[in-house]
């Protein structure tokens, strides 16, 4: 693999090209399955930070600050009254 660059420079060229050979063995649905697992991942270690921030936030409150975190502070406070920058995130 003269000349190749690796994607991510601690990772080792010959685990990365095994990683990418199975991601593309993978049909649509395994990547999609694969996709919505790192989404709620992502959005359970969101809501695990927000509640060491706000240990009093009840379910409500997490969910909108965790919408916080995505969403453009416009759509914030027009969809969901919540104003990111006067409630913080």
């Amino acid at each position: 693999m003269q000349g190749y660059v690796p994607q991510s420079p601690d990772t080792d060229p010959d685990a990365e090209r095994i990683q990418i050979e199975r991601l593309r063995e993978m049909t649509y649905a395994d990547r999609f399955a694969l996709l919505e697992s790192l989404v709620q991942m992502s959005d359970q270690l969101s809501r695990a930070g927000i509640r060491l921030r706000y240990p009093d936030a009840d379910e409500r409150e997490i969910g909108l600050r965790a919408a916080a975190l995505r969403l453009p502070p416009e759509v914030m406070r027009s969809v969901y009254g919540w104003d990111p920058d006067r409630e913080g995130l």
